[in-house]
């Protein structure tokens, strides 16, 4: 079972009250990638939290 505190953090990690890229910076979240570049980014294999961001400014998607 995963627990919130009273400040945010879930788990004992800070989460961010909004979440943009500014937000996740502030709580200590690093290495932001363009989707487009994933593949050769070398991210790690263990595990972690990772975040998928898609800015407002990037358009719809149609189907």
């Amino acid at each position: 079972m995963t627990t919130t505190d009273r400040t945010g953090a879930v788990g004992g990690l800070r989460m961010p009250a909004v979440w943009d890229r500014a937000s996740f910076e502030a709580v200590g979240f690093v290495g932001f990638v363009p989707f487009a570049n994933l593949a050769a980014a070398g991210v790690p294999t263990e595990a972690g939290i990772y975040v998928v961001l898609r800015p407002a400014s990037a358009g719809s998607c149609s189907s």
